[in-house]
């Protein structure tokens, strides 16, 4: 990435040469799981170091950063939300492991979420909300009519939130807490000029005043607390004092951001420009842009502190602030400090300047919640300090300071569309990031006074991280957590200031979290960490110092490359400070009685550090130089004068002897020289087998062997008992044993069962076995370890083929983790003999095996016909992991009859039901075959009889519960119940009442056989199962009306839970309907009803109704009109039968519609009504099956069922009426079918359905299950279902390679692709189309109306046919893309200056004709492409292209005149030089422009004109209105540092006849001594005047 500078800048080199000052470190290691669901920006909340992100999905993901909590400790909080800030903890009294966190919603909620953070977690509560409603309300209450249409917070503090409503709203409003209402404070409207609101797009909170940026080219800076206009700054300024070829333009800026001391403001555009403002130099220079000003007189004036306001320090200070010049001590002494300080200070352009805010009428932080004015500490500056909190290049500031308040940074394109965004800002620097696409991110920092830009490039995805404080934080999360970046410091400086300043443990954490080695401390660190009494700053110095001394941490040194001796001593010489250090601290500290226990534990450290030293030297050399020695000396030295300071050190008295001493004598001359001829090994035998080992261990102290201490004579001698039984001779390795202390047995039988070595151990196994040494379980893991080396020995094939499932379906479990493990140790395979020699399996290894374990080992290797001795759990689990069906088939089918045949006739081990639940190792579809095969003989497991519904499950997956050979005939639940009570039950509790109906019927069930039925506590807990059983029993005869009226009281009873059902109870309840009906079955008929309790009917009861259109009712019917506003009437006065008459009104409208008679449609299921309702093919059937269903309460499950079932029907009968196996109009009659989808409340159920459906399509109707597919999609779009959008899009990739494909329905491939829509997942149908040459069909626009096809087909020529730029141009003319076309014309017109490039210019040149060609090639494609990004308003790339085109136009000219001057495929560096080169300016603007290269016009006219005296030069260069005043400065200063000759002395005086700037043009004169030209301006009448009053002034 480069960098360039703007107008005004001093050279800024851009981003090289900076990064070895640029340090990037992890601070918190987050894992990967965790970052991936954060957002593109992240904010900080400092204090309680936790992290908020809001996601892309809207969701808002909050992470602790506290240690602890690493790993899991974050929650996601579900929006959507729209913006979220931190509650400003600094100065309230919120707890830091509870912060406060005020998010809103995109429906205008607002929510205040506390967190609990201790101990690691992360949970989130809900304090308080808002809704959007009730703020509109509070809003309405203040007088202030709104309707939301944007909503930010710009600040939360105790509890007060400060927010922008609709960008012209102040809302400064209290949410309290949960027990409290919302409380507002301030409510006022911004005076934003008239449509101006709909314009801004950025504002920002800083200091009490709102920063608002908007796209007409001004900022409007407000006064928070009263909402007064204070200020505004106008951005078409930055266009006419810039420099550039093309300043940014004002509409073209998208963010802002201001400094905390309200000195800078940065605004950022759209093309990667940014530009910073001096504030207090721009309202200097702009005073009436300051619209809210006072004079001094009307600030409050306040002394200060501790001074009397009558002492003459008070009022100098006073005086300060003010801009009289009256001096308030006049003593010649205070006479003479004026004057030094004014002479000692004084520059030509001095003057100190309060910042632009102090002169505004209010200065105080209404975050703070009290509106106490305060004035910032910068705010009032005395007299001897420099205004202009902010580095901009230091020159002083006069009120007519000609010089730009406006700095511009500008960042070169990227290949890559990248977005700019400014992250912080201070007087000194502004920090930003530069993300490109989602995979990298580029850090910058710009030094606002040197302008200097340091760039760093994180490759991986990135999130900047908001901290909000005034300190500028570079805080970055990257994909391995929480990171800092810090410019201007290398790793050692940083570190070893944090060692000076923070603590050594800091460090190592800190080094340790990112990867880096332990640098070198410097000493005054060490005595820092000494004084301090940080031990651990002690311990980290000295560790750091471990690798210089150590020659291990070199390259270990061998013969050919010694360790340098003389770099050693060198080493230890440099230490020597730093261990005197250490010993006269601890020297000092000892003899402190409360400094002892450091010393002590400081003196620990250093002796463990110079013994350790000494110790490696030793083990890494073989030979000790006088350099070596020397070192070691000066480390003893230390060493031996700290020992003088150790606690309890064994000091040994002077006249003590050694040990060994007194026991020289015991040692005899004869075995002394015998055993010095022998090895060690055999010295240490003879010595066991002669009961000799002191004089051994005698013998071994005085040549220094090891074998002096017991310990290791003892390991020496258990050597050589193995070593003796590896020659079977157990005899002299027994007596090893016996005569070293050891029982000889229980060690032989530790060898025996520790040993790998065969031999050995079958040695040991046949001795032990003679002496009984085995118990029963030693003796059977012996026999268990010899039967697998047999089977393991040989060629042995496997005995069961593993059944033919998808490898993925295996599960691979207990067993085959041992096969490995044996082989290995084994060390055969099926082409491999067993060896002899190589390692076995040690019998301590299988002894702790259990008997399954052991079993199954074997099994692999046994033949079937011995399976019957196996354990069954082993067996069961060996071949159900196997997926053995062929074996386990033949178990459960003996299993199944093992109670008729003799034990002694079965092939398998006895099996039980327990046996298959507790081991059964397969998948899932494997263990429902297992099961479904014993349910079927009757056998179930435990675990299924336990839980019902798997119960129900398990019957449903073999025929069901209702069939005739019924498999549970004894089945008793825990609770006692048989299995038809257990089923009426669970068909109670979960209101399946046509399945009971339906069940109860089937087995012929009633109260006489099922007492169950006639439970008073079942009916009720359910009421209508007594109506269920009464209208049974109504079916059972048909001719009792007592049944009928009974059934009808029942049905009564459902609507009357609470009472007893009885006519009387109905009409006291308002069931004036409901009692007509039941008393039409009652004894005594109609007449019964005007005696029951004397009651007063409604007069809307001459209507006895649609209801009861039998033969019993002899009333004469009303008109069909008058019958459906009776029914409306009536169900209006209902109280308790609205349903009901609801429900009889709309079958009443149904027959009335479908031209049938109410009976019919009354006796007809709610089911098959729907059915006739969805075929009626009436263009409001859907309205009608809406009503229809809610009035029925049809369940929606048997909604989804009848909607596929009435959509398969009409794509099948479509498909036969065209005649065709497409439909006529696929998209026109899938709206319809879309239509009926929408019947079912649930889409889900639908979508699931429809795909049910694609089974039972008969065999060639592939435009019906096409249609299928795209309708089940479409109903899981809606619901968001991600399940049965992934089985679509399966289902869709099946059928297409498996049918559409094969038989060449590519316009249903087509069809399948459009209606789907998800070309992403779906690319495999492009490949299919491109390969047979269908491809061309894609690009009909009618198939894509929305517009996303022409994008996928764009993105996966771009991807997958990188090269076929023929179909990447036919897509982008098809779809009118005339963006995508210039690019593609713009990149072809690349490739070819590529060539060119390709090969030295001179070589080129060489072929005119050649390079002319391919020139106008590259001419013709880039005007091309030019004119296409002007047809799609790409006016960037358009001007871009058309610069090149007069890059190359001027090319071409220079080769047509004999010119080789070459000007195509410049690099940076040689644009001066070629600019310098070329005779005319225009053709310099050309090749400057084309470049996006702003020359130093400076340099090139001093060159040009100066120098060379072509004034046509300058002609052409002022024509174009750059001739600017501070050229002529440039060309100035350029001609005082040469030598100017006389000719280039006349061509400047020349040059200023041109500046219009009568002061410059008369200052340079001056300068530069031209005072003829002096003269002339002094004297001429037109600027004369004028520049004698400027001098006056």
């Amino acid at each position: 990435m480069a960098a360039k500078p703007g107008p005004g800048s001093a050279a800024s080199p851009g981003c090289a040469g900076a990064m070895e000052r640029v340090l990037p470190m992890l601070l918190v290691q987050i894992p990967a799981e965790e970052t991936a669901q954060l957002g593109s920006r992240a904010q900080l909340h400092r204090r309680a170091e936790a992290l908020g992100s809001l996601t892309a999905a809207g969701s808002l993901q909050v992470l602790s950063l506290a240690p602890g909590s690493r790993g899991g400790s974050s929650c996601c909080l579900q929006g959507p939300f729209g913006h979220f800030v931190w509650e400003d903890s600094c100065n309230s009294g919120t707890s830091t492991d509870k912060p406060t966190l005020l998010a809103v919603s995109e429906d205008y909620e607002l929510r205040t979420y506390e967190f609990d953070l201790k101990d690691g977690r992360c949970d989130a509560a809900l304090s308080h909300s808002c809704c959007g409603r009730t703020l509109q309300k509070l809003i309405e209450d203040q007088g202030v009519s709104v309707s939301f249409k944007s909503l930010r917070i710009l600040s939360f503090h105790n509890k007060t939130a400060l927010l922008l409503i609709n960008r012209c709203l102040i809302l400064r409003v209290v949410l309290p807490g949960r027990e409290s209402e919302n409380r507002v404070l301030d409510c006022f409207p911004l005076p934003l000029p008239a449509q101006t609101a709909d314009t801004i797009i950025d504002v920002q909170l800083c200091g009490g005043f709102l920063f608002v940026l908007s796209t007409l080219g001004w900022i409007y800076i407000f006064d928070t607390a009263n909402g007064i206009h204070v200020a505004h700054v106008d951005l078409a300024l930055l266009q006419e004092d810039s420099e550039q070829q093309e300043p940014a333009s004002v509409s073209s800026f998208t963010s802002l951001k201001v400094s905390p001391d309200l000195g800078v403001l940065v605004i950022v555009s759209s093309s990667n420009t940014a530009v910073a403002l001096n504030l207090n130099l721009y309202f200097r220079q702009h005073p009436g842009h300051l619209l809210c000003e006072q004079t001094p007189e009307d600030l409050p004036i306040e002394g200060p502190t501790g001074i009397d306001e009558d002492d003459l320090v008070n009022s100098v200070h006073n005086m300060k602030l003010t801009k009289v010049s009256f001096q308030v001590d006049r003593s010649w002494r205070a006479q003479l400090s004026t004057l030094n300080e004014t002479t000692r200070h004084s520059k030509p352009e001095v003057s100190c300047c309060a910042p632009w805010f102090q002169s505004v009428l209010r200065l105080e932080s209404p975050e703070s919640g009290n509106h106490t004015p305060i004035v910032p500490d910068h705010a009032l500056i005395p007299g001897d300090v420099t205004c202009g909190q902010c580095a901009f290049p230091q020159e002083h500031i006069k009120t007519n300071d000609p010089r730009r308040p406006w700095e511009t940074m500008h960042l070169s394109e990227q290949e890559q569309p990248s977005e700019l965004k400014c992250m912080s800002v201070t007087g000194f620097t502004a920090l930003f990031t530069q993300a490109v696409g989602t995979t990298s991110c580029t850090i910058v920092l710009w030094d606002l006074e040197t302008q200097s830009i340091q760039c760093f490039s994180l490759s991986q995805k990135c999130a900047p991280v908001d901290s909000n404080g005034d300190q500028q934080l570079c805080l970055v999360l990257t994909e391995n957590g929480l990171s800092l970046i810090l410019f201007g410091v290398t790793q050692e400086e940083f570190l070893n200031r944090l060692m000076i300043h923070g603590s050594a443990s800091t460090v190592d954490s800190l080094c340790h979290l990112n990867g880096w080695g332990r640098c070198s401390i410097p000493i005054h660190a060490l005595e820092a960490g000494i004084e301090n009494r940080q031990l651990d700053t002690v311990d980290f110095f000295l560790k750091s110092k471990e690798n210089l001394l150590t020659p291990s941490s070199r390259s270990v040194p061998d013969q050919l490359h010694p360790f340098p001796s003389q770099l050693y001593l060198r080493q230890v010489e440099e230490m020597t400070p730093a261990l005197g250090l250490l010993c006269s601290a601890i020297r000092e500290s000892d003899s402190e009685t409360q400094s002892k226990q450091f010393a002590e534990q400081m003196l620990h450290l250093t002796l463990s550090f110079l013994n350790r030293q000494i110790k490696e030297l030793f083990v890494h050399t073989t030979e000790i130089d006088e350099h070596l020695q020397k070192g070691v000396d000066i480390l003893t030295s230390y060493i031996n004068e700290l020992r003088t300071f150790m606690i309890k050190f064994p000091w040994k008295p002077a006249d003590a002897i050694d040990e060994y001493d007194v026991n020289k004598d015991v040692l005899t001359v004869k075995e002394g020289k015998i055993w010095e001829k022998l090895s060690f090994e055999e010295v240490i035998a003879d010595a066991i087998l002669n009961n000799k080992i002191p004089e051994a261990q005698t013998f071994f102290r005085i040549t220094g062997h090891s074998a002096q201490r017991l310990e290791e004579l003892v390991r020496i001698g258990l050597d050589l008992v193995f070593g003796r039984l590896k020659e079977n001779n157990v005899e002299e390795a027994s007596m090893l044993l016996r005569n070293m202390g050891f029982s000889v047995e229980d060690e032989l039988l530790k060898i025996c069962f520790h040993t790998t070595d065969k031999n050995i151990r079958d040695f040991l196994v046949e001795i032990l076995k003679g002496k009984e040494c085995f118990s029963e379980k030693e003796r059977r893991t012996v026999d268990f370890v010899h039967q697998v080396e047999k089977f393991y020995s040989g060629h042995f094939q496997e005995n069961v083929q593993i059944a033919s499932f998808p490898s993925y379906w295996i599960k691979e479990q207990d067993y085959f983790k041992h096969k490995p493990v044996l082989d290995t140790f084994l060390k055969c395979d099926q082409k491999d003999e067993f060896n002899e020699q190589d390692h076995r399996i040690a019998l301590n290894w299988a002894h702790w095996w259990d008997q399954q374990t052991q079993e199954c080992i074997l099994l692999p290797r046994i033949s079937p016909e011995e399976y019957k001795a196996c354990s069954p759990d082993a067996l069961w689990k060996y071949l159900t992991v196997r997926h053995d069906w062929s074996n386990l088939s033949l178990w459960i089918e003996e299993f199944q009859t093992q109670e008729t045949v003799p034990p002694q006739q079965n092939k398998w081990p006895p099996l039980s039901a327990d046996i298959i639940d507790q081991n059964t190792c397969c998948n899932r579809y494997m263990r429902n075959k297992i099961l479904d095969k014993l349910a079927r003989s009757g056998i179930f497991l435990a675990s299924e009889l336990e839980d019902f519904e798997l119960f129900l499950l398990r019957l449903s997956r073999i025929g069901g519960i209702m069939r005739d050979n019924f498999p549970v005939q004894s089945y008793k639940s825990s609770g006692g119940w048989d299995f038809h009570s257990h089923f009426i039950h669970y068909c109670l509790e979960h209101g399946l009442q046509h399945l009971l109906y339906v069940y109860l019927d089937y087995y012929k069930l009633s109260p006489g056989n099922c007492p169950f039925l006639e439970k008073k506590e079942v009916h009720e807990a359910h009421p209508w199962l007594e109506f269920l059983v009464q209208c049974r029993q109504v079916s059972s005869n048909l001719t009792d009306p007592k049944l009928i009226f009974q059934a009808s009281l029942a049905n009564a009873q459902i609507l009357i839970p609470t009472n007893q059902a009885s006519v009387s109870s109905m009409l006291l309840e308002g069931h004036t309907l409901l009692a007509l009906a039941t008393t039409m079955y009652a004894p005594g008929g109609v007449s019964q009803l005007s005696g029951e309790a004397s009651l007063k009917l409604p007069s809307d009861l001459g209507l006895l109704s649609a209801s009861s259109l039998d033969s019993q009712s002899s009333m004469m019917l009303p008109s069909t009109d008058e019958v459906a506003r009776t029914l409306r009437g009536l169900t209006s006065k209902c109280l308790h039968g609205k349903s009901y008459c609801r429900q009889v009104l709309c079958l009443y409208e149904l027959a009335k519609e479908l031209g049938c008679s109410y009976a019919d449609i009354a006796a007809r299921d709610s089911e098959a009504m729907l059915r006739t309702i969805l075929a009626s093919q009436r263009p409001d059937r859907c309205r009608q099956a809406q009503v229809f269903i809610s009035t029925q309460g049809i369940k929606p499950d048997t909604v989804a069922e009848l909607v596929a079932e009435e959509v398969t029907r009409e794509l099948l009968t479509s498909s036969e009426r065209t005649g065709e196996k497409q439909p006529f109009n696929p998209a026109e009659e899938s709206q319809t079918f879309l239509q009926l989808t929408a019947v079912c409340q649930d889409r889900t159920l639908v979508g699931m359905k429809l795909l049910d459906k694609i089974p039972s399509v008969p065999y060639g109707e592939l435009s019906c299950t096409t249609e299928l597919l795209i309708l089940a999609h479409h109903c899981f779009t809606f619901t968001c279902h991600m399940e049965g959008i992934i089985r679509v899009l399966q289902a869709a990739r099946m059928l297409t390679d498996n049918h559409l494909a094969p038989n060449e329905e590519y316009g249903l491939v087509v069809r399948l692709l459009t209606g789907i829509g998800r070309y992403n997942e779906m690319t495999y149908i492009f490949d299919l189309l491109h390969q047979k040459h269908y491809f061309e069909v894609l690009m009909r626009k009618k198939l894509d109306p929305s517009g996303t096809l022409k994008t996928a087909l764009l993105d996966y020529i771009k991807r997958c046919r990188p090269g076929d730029s023929e179909k990447h141009n036919m897509i982008a003319l098809c779809f009118s893309m005339c963006r995508e076309i210039g690019e593609n014309h713009e990149a072809a017109a690349c490739i070819q200056l590529k060539m060119i490039e390709s090969q030295p210019w001179e070589e080129s040149l060489k072929d005119g004709a050649q390079l002319k060609q391919l020139l106008l090639k590259a001419l013709t494609l880039m005007l091309d492409a030019a004119e296409s990004y002007a047809k799609d308003s790409c006016v960037r790339q358009a001007l871009h292209c058309n610069r090149l085109t007069k890059l190359i136009t001027l090319q071409i000219h220079f080769l047509n005149t004999g010119q080789n001057t070459m000007l195509i495929n410049l690099g940076h560096q040689k644009l001066m030089d070629c600019i310098m080169a070329l005779p005319r300016f225009y053709q310099a603007s050309i090749v400057a422009e084309a470049y996006d290269f702003v020359p130093d016009w400076a340099e090139v006219l001093y060159q040009q004109v100066i120098l060379k005296g072509d004034f046509s030069y300058l002609e052409e260069f002022k024509q174009q209105k750059l001739l600017r005043p501070n050229i002529f400065e440039d060309i100035s200063k350029k001609y005082k540092q040469h030598q100017p000759t006389d000719r280039v002395t006349e061509n400047l005086k020349k040059l200023l006849s041109y500046c219009e700037d009568i002061y410059l043009h008369y200052k340079l004169a001056y300068e530069h001594k031209f005072f003829e030209i002096v003269n002339v301006l002094l004297k001429d009448p037109q600027t004369g005047c004028c520049l004698k009053d400027m001098l006056a002034g």
